[in-house]
């Protein structure tokens, strides 16, 4: 019996376009033999979305038409069943139950901010559902890059050289900081 896997994509990003890349990717090339795919597109509001519309990259050229080629979903979370539950009937029958669609395990393929800080996770977490990829913990560090950084140096990890400083310094006074990236730097 093949896992059922939910690539999910999008998101409230900069990068939201990258991870539509990045899922379609995903999805072209996972093994069909061994898993059957859901995608889940996250529109740029946060709304959740699924549907064979998004498996065309054609789709993506105006996102303010997805929700009437797909249907919205909700995450149905439960200790015997994972699935997504769509959130609106059918127009062509309202009187048709809405189905859930269940699902093994999550694959996020966002790129920056809140898809890769580790909150996600957290909410897959709290719901029992399985995912591909670091926990919150993992996800929140590897989001501030000068932490990591001390982390990997602390424990003796090969890093490039650094310099960090805050963004308000640097607009308040860059004639402090200047010179201390141009000594480092050499």
């Amino acid at each position: 019996m093949k896992r059922k896997v939910a690539i999910i994509f999008g998101g409230k990003s900069p990068e939201h376009e990258v991870s539509v890349i990045t899922g379609l990717q995903a999805i072209e090339n996972i093994d069909k033999e061994k898993f059957d795919v859901l995608p889940i597109y996250v529109a740029k509001d946060g709304r959740w979305f699924s549907g064979l519309e998004l498996l065309k990259i054609e789709t993506y050229r105006n996102l303010g038409l997805i929700p009437e080629k797909t249907t919205q979903e909700a995450v149905v979370p439960s200790d015997t069943e994972k699935s997504l539950m769509p959130l609106s009937k059918s127009l062509l029958n309202p009187f048709k139950k809405n189905e859930s669609q269940s699902i093994d395990v999550i694959f996020p393929t966002f790129h920056g901010g809140i898809g890769e800080s580790g909150s996600f996770q957290g909410m897959f977490d709290i719901m029992n559902i399985p995912y591909v990829g670091p926990n919150v913990l993992g996800g929140t560090l590897s989001m501030d890059k000068v932490v990591m950084k001390q982390l990997f140096s602390q424990n003796n990890l090969p890093i490039t050289k650094y310099l960090w400083f805050y963004r308000s310094a640097f607009e308040k006074d860059r004639t402090k900081i200047l010179p201390t990236i141009e000594k480092e730097k050499s």
